[in-house]
């Protein structure tokens, strides 16, 4: 392999690797405009409070919900990323339902950050600064081949993406099974 070539392939490699750490970045910054809590209030006809506390209990114990707290009106469940509280009153029409979800996810965010921040920029410039100085600058054509290694930066640059995807579903169950509680509390499943 030429030294012209060996340098092409460390700058193209490194463009792609700032291009995806560029993308990590911006699910990065998506993850931290999500909020943090969502509350929502529906009115159930014909179901008593102690009918629907019950329904909730059993909703609760069938799913192997965490019970955190348990007061007069409701409950506090733990779920994997996410408190829900529940709260049950009385009305005239029947019984309100209110939920209020509140994401548990420091952790996911701290990793996040961690990943594109600290981890993908040091191995990216690291990388890329070593296979520049060591391989396409070699006077061995055999040692610039090596430029191709600058490919496994990849492996620096994906977890972000991993990440940023196990937020979303968590959070996706999170948000689905406070707004399905309301119709479970109904049904009396």
């Amino acid at each position: 392999m030429s030294e012209r070539i060996a340098a092409v392939v460390v700058v193209a490699v490194a463009v792609a690797g700032v291009a995806t750490w560029l993308a990590g970045v911006a699910a990065y910054l998506r993850m931290r405009r999500v909020p943090r809590v969502a509350t929502t209030s529906t009115v159930i006809g014909g179901v008593d409070r102690e009918q629907a506390q019950r329904t909730l209990f059993a909703a609760a114990l069938s799913r192997q919900w965490q019970l955190v707290e348990r007061t007069a009106e409701g409950a506090a469940f733990r779920l994997p990323m996410a408190l829900l509280t529940v709260s049950l009153r009385q009305r005239a029409t029947g019984v309100e339902v209110t939920t209020e979800t509140r994401l548990a996810d420091r952790g996911y965010r701290l990793v996040m950050a961690a990943l594109v921040f600290v981890v993908a920029p040091a191995v990216l410039v690291g990388v890329t600064a070593l296979v520049w100085l060591l391989a396409a600058r070699s006077e061995d054509p055999g040692v610039r081949w090596q430029t191709l290694q600058m490919v496994q930066v990849g492996h620096a640059l994906w977890p972000p993406f991993l990440v940023a995807v196990l937020h979303k579903r968590l959070r996706e169950m999170a948000t689905a099974t406070a707004d399905l509680l309301p119709a479970l509390v109904e049904a009396g499943v």
